[in-house]
C-alpha cells in the first residue's frame, strides 16, 4: 500500500482529500470518490443482493440521495461516512473494475474511535477482495491516523461479513438484540473491535 499524506492534527479536518487517499494493494486500487463512479455506486446501492444484509432499498429516491451525499465534500464529524470505492488494478478502467467500496467514519473524534464497512458485488465474493480492501483500510487509520481503535457491526445471520472481521484480528464485543430492521424483521447485531495495541501486536506495526 502507498503512504498517504496526513494533516498535521488528523483530527481537525477540512477534507479528505488533506488525506490524499490513492491506495495500491496486490491487486487493487483503492481511492476518494470521483464523479465517473456516481453510476456504478448507485447501481450497487439499489442492488438487492448486494444490500441485502445491509439495508432497505424500498425508495429509490432515498437512495439516491444517499449515494449523491457520498460525493460531498467530506468533514471528518462524528457520524459521517466517507466512502472510498474499490478496484481491481489491472481492470480499473474497464466495467469489471469498480466492484465495491470501504468506509469509514467516526464513531467518535474525541476517543478516537472508528467504525468500518465494506461491501463487494457478488460476481467478487470469495477471492480475497474484501480482506484485501479491509486490510488496507485498517493499516492507513492505525499507522496513519492514529486511532486507538476500530468497530464494525454486522447482523448476526451474515457469517461472511463476521469471519472476515475475525480474519482482520478483530474481537467479538457483543450481541446487540433486535438492534435493526431489513425487510420488516427485528435482526441482531454483532459488534467487533481492534485496539491499536492488539494491531501493533498481530501486524508487528
Amino acid at each position: 500500500m502507498t503512504s498517504a499524506t496526513v494533516p498535521k492534527t488528523a483530527f481537525e479536518l477540512s477534507d479528505a482529500s488533506d488525506w490524499q487517499i490513492d491506495w495500491q494493494t496486490e491487486r487493487l486500487t483503492i481511492r476518494l470518490l470521483q464523479t465517473q463512479d456516481y453510476q456504478v455506486e448507485f447501481g450497487h446501492a439499489s442492488n438487492p443482493e448486494i444490500m441485502r444484509y445491509i439495508a432497505d432499498i424500498d425508495d429509490l429516491a432515498a437512495v439516491e440521495a444517499k449515494v449523491r451525499s457520498a460525493f460531498e465534500p467530506w468533514q471528518g464529524k462524528d457520524g459521517e461516512w466517507l466512502l472510498l470505492p474499490i478496484f481491481r488494478t489491472e481492470h480499473q478502467e474497464s466495467d469489471g473494475g469498480h466492484i465495491g467500496m470501504v468506509c469509514l467514519r467516526f464513531e467518535s473524534v474525541e476517543f478516537k474511535r472508528v467504525e468500518i464497512g465494506y461491501r463487494l458485488h457478488p460476481n467478487f465474493h470469495g477471492q480475497g477482495y474484501g480482506l484485501e480492501a479491509t486490510t488496507a483500510l485498517i493499516q492507513f487509520l492505525f499507522e496513519q491516523i492514529k486511532i486507538n481503535k476500530v468497530v464494525a457491526y454486522c447482523v448476526a445471520e451474515h457469517s461472511h461479513s463476521y469471519r472476515l472481521m475475525e480474519k482482520l484480528g478483530m474481537k467479538r464485543e457483543g450481541q446487540l438484540r433486535q438492534h435493526s430492521t431489513l425487510s420488516g424483521r427485528w435482526h441482531d447485531e454483532l459488534v467487533y473491535g481492534l485496539l491499536a495495541q492488539e494491531y501493533r501486536d498481530n501486524f508487528g506495526a
